[in-house]
């Protein structure tokens, strides 16, 4: 469990870095032979020498003093704390060293971290209010439950219930893999759950609610469209008023609402805002409001860093994407999506004509 922690601990660092725009280049990760519950990480992150920007850029970096002689034009530059590091109960987390070079024109920090798991309080839960402070907020903005499962969530959860959760739980845990890539254990979690809320406490990571629903997701354990947990209140109870009833649906409470008809890719292509190959306007706004980082984007739509990037730029949804860990309040809904994209493809028609 220690190594696992600290993997968790890792994962945290890089999506808060990531969730400020930044990028990262490479991360290695290595255990001492002789202790197992100390990780060893090394990250290379390129950073950008650009102010900080509308698009919610934040490089970390600002000009402090220029000069010009003949040998050539010198600037100065001071740097704030890169890598956001949390204070975590039962881990100890060090950066060792820092170290900046050039590759290929492109300036890039390397920071050297020990993250230590400790015997204290090594078992429990990563705590939330240290390493994620608006851990509290995300959890009610993405507590939703299941329509089709009837258990009231004001009930105290009985204690027997939980040992015998546990117990389950553990029987079927594959501690070779993270958590989030054991499917037999997501599978097992899912069913024995009424709400994503209540996963986000009983699987062994700070996390909260929507990024147990994006793991389900992508682990396929749970169905996207079947219904809304991203905690869409308003937008559900809008469409409810118009067209009351009691059938279970499988359509996306935003779809009505905004249907992705009227976005037509040729529409885009003509604007000079074509989609890549293999990629649809639909998998753009999945993907935008299932990720809570750019990278999460990436990986979706199969796209490197620079191009996912461009393209979220020029539909006007980067900064939808960004800063999400940094203000659990900030949630992007389908519908906000679309209407972000179809403005976008209006504003490009008119300045066309």
């Amino acid at each position: 469990m220690g190594l696992q922690r600290s993997f968790d601990v890792l994962s945290r660092i890089v999506e808060r870095y990531e969730s400020r725009g930044r990028s990262i280049r490479d991360v290695e990760a290595r255990t001492d032979s002789g202790d197992a519950e100390t990780l060893h990480v090394s990250v290379d992150a390129p950073v950008s020498l650009c102010a900080e920007s509308e698009s919610g850029l934040d490089s970390g970096i600002s000009l402090e003093s220029a000069s010009l002689s003949d040998g050539g034009l010198t600037a100065e530059f001071s740097v704030s704390e890169l890598f956001d590091v949390p204070s975590v109960d039962g881990v100890t987390i060090s950066t060792d060293e820092h170290a900046v070079r050039v590759v290929d024109g492109i300036l890039v920090v390397t920071a050297e971290l020990t993250i230590e798991s400790t015997c204290e309080g090594a078992q429990g839960p990563v705590s939330a209010e240290a390493s994620h402070p608006d851990g509290d907020e995300a959890a009610e903005l993405a507590e939703s439950e299941d329509p089709t499962k009837s258990r009231d969530p004001s009930e105290s959860e009985d204690p027997a219930e939980s040992d015998d959760l546990s117990n389950r739980l553990a029987a079927v845990r594959n501690e070779s893999v993270p958590a989030y890539e054991d499917t037999e254990y997501l599978t097992a979690l899912y069913e024995a759950c009424d709400t994503f809320t209540e996963m986000s406490e009983h699987i062994p990571m700070d996390v909260a609610a929507e990024t147990v629903r994006r793991y389900m997701i992508e682990a396929g354990v749970h169905d996207p469209t079947s219904y809304d947990t991203a905690g869409d209140a308003e937008s559900v109870e809008a469409e409810e008023e118009e067209e009351p009833s009691s059938e279970p649906t499988t359509q996306h409470p935003n779809q009505a609402a905004a249907p992705l008809d009227t976005i037509p890719e040729e529409q885009l292509v003509t604007d000079g805002l074509g989609l890549p190959e293999d990629v649809q306007v639909e998998d753009v706004v999945d993907a935008v409001v299932e990720s809570g980082a750019v990278y999460e984007v990436e990986r979706r739509l199969g796209l490197d860093q620079q191009r996912t990037r461009e393209l979220l730029g020029q539909l006007n949804v980067l900064d939808l994407v960004l800063c999400r860990l940094d203000h659990g309040d900030r949630t992007a809904s389908r519908d906000d999506v679309v209407r972000r994209i179809r403005q976008c493809t209006t504003t490009e028609v008119s300045g066309a004509t």
